[in-house]
């Protein structure tokens, strides 16, 4: 059994060396939505990762670096 949680990141980034004319923009520093996730195998149903704890553990270690 797994479960999983999924956060939601704003971030910026730009690709200098855009070769498509269409998507020139691109060049310039522009938004993304940034979706992680992360699963978790369980061996039962009760609560042996607490949801709330795995989305600080995400906050913690991976968005916030």
């Amino acid at each position: 059994m797994k479960i999983q949680v999924k956060e939601n990141v704003l971030g910026t980034h730009y690709w200098s060396k855009c070769p498509h004319k269409e998507v020139s923009f691109l060049k310039n520093e522009h938004h993304h939505d940034f979706w992680i996730r992360v699963e978790c195998e369980v061996t039962h149903d009760d609560r042996e990762i607490e949801f709330l704890m795995l989305r600080i553990w995400l906050q913690k270690h991976v968005i916030e670096n």
